[in-house]
Parts: C-alpha cells; structure tokens; sequence
C-alpha cells in the first residue's frame, strides 16, 4: 500500500483530522496526534466531537483508541462513546484492558455484552473473572447463551471444543415435547440450524440434551 493509499477510512471534516487526513501510521495504528485529538474533545466535554472523530472507525481501531489512552482517561472516552464502544469493540481489546474495563461493570452489563458475541469472543470476556463474579454474570445470561458459555468453559483453553462456534436452542426441564415443538415454530429469531435442543434447570443449568429425531418422535405429552 503506498502512502497515499493511507487515508482516514471515516468521512470526518478535514478540520478535525491530523494534517494531511491521516489518522493512521505507517504500521496501520492510529497516530498519537489523532489519539490525543479524541482525548482532548474528551476533555473538553465535547462529546459530539469526539464520537465525529471516532464515528466510521472499526472496531479494532476503537480498541486501540481505548488502549492507547492512559488509564486516568480511560473511562471518560468510554463514557463518551457510549453506544460506538460495544460488543464488537470489546472482543478487539487486549486481556489487559478488556479485564480492567469488565471489573468495573454490572453482572448484567456484563451477560449483556457477552450475549452479543459468538461463544468463543463470549467465554474469553468472562473466564478470567472472579469465580463469584463469573457466577453472577452467567446467572444474569439467558438460558441458550447460558449454556453455551458454561460448556466452553468445561474445555480447556485452546481445544477444539473451546474454539467450536455453538448455535443452540435451550428450553426448560419441565417443557413438554409438544411445548418445544411449538416453541420452536412459533419463534422467528431461534438458530436455523441445530440437531438438538439443549434442557436447562431452573437455575439455567444445562441438564442434559435432546436429539431433534427424539422430540419428532416422541407423544407431545412427554416431558423432555
């Protein structure tokens, strides 16, 4: 790529980028100059400028703003972008920083973020947690989500299984099978491609599982 291919991706008013329109370096990282611009509308409490500047930018340029900013500002711009900071962004931090910034959030906030991201992006946001921490969260998750995260995390790291993508449906020990059915027909926004259906305690536990041909087979009076 030459030099003049290094254009700011965003569309910002050439009044509010470095000289020259270029927010990133010859490495393809954000200028400290464009940084330190963010940081300062930040300060400023010009918030509208600063989400100007960082508006367009993908979400591994966003979490190098965010590592790059020193730690006592930090939670000003993440403040300030609020809404452009999400799950995406998140998955793109380094350990360091995504643990800092997820200790000083909600369990919810938390189960929330992690409900947006596939099952590997998921489980690396809330493994390194206190163990109560880590309960906490996952017992603010839906049931699906849920158990989805609890059986990445019964696999080491690096292995297959921890690595596998899981698309499920969860439903309740207590269900029916014709109640499943059902539930499975009426729901639009259900995994299009599954083979089983996960069962979950009341206290979202995973229990055991379902193959589909089992459920297709079985009187809708039988429990799960």
């Amino acid at each position: 790529m030459s030099e003049s291919d290094d254009i700011a991706t965003p569309p910002h008013d050439p009044e509010t980028v470095p000289a020259g329109g270029r927010i990133h370096d010859e490495e393809d990282r954000l200028r400290p100059s464009f940084v330190r611009q963010v940081l300062d509308a930040v300060a400023d409490g010009d918030d509208e400028t600063a989400r100007g500047l960082v508006a367009g930018l993908h979400p591994a340029d966003i979490a190098d703003l965010i590592e790059l900013a020193p730690g006592d500002e930090r939670g000003d711009l993440i403040e300030a972008l609020a809404g452009i900071v999400d799950a995406d962004v998140y998955a793109e931090l380094n350990d360091f920083v995504r643990e800092d910034m997820i200790e000083e959030m909600e369990p919810q906030q938390v189960a929330d973020l992690a409900a947006q991201l596939d099952t590997d992006d998921a489980v690396a946001l809330i493994e390194d947690l206190e163990q109560d921490d880590q309960l906490a969260v996952l017992r603010a998750m839906e049931p699906d989500d849920r158990a989805a995260v609890e059986e990445a995390l019964t696999y080491g790291e690096e292995t297959a299984g921890r690595l596998m993508q899981r698309d499920l449906i969860a439903v309740p020990e207590h269900w029916k099978v014709g109640q499943v059915i059902d539930y499975l027909r009426s729901s639009d926004e259900l995994a299009t491609d599954f083979w089983e259906v996960f069962v979950v305690s009341p206290n979202h536990h995973p229990v055991g599982t379902c193959k589909l041909s089992t459920i297709l087979r079985s009187p809708r009076s039988t429990l799960v």
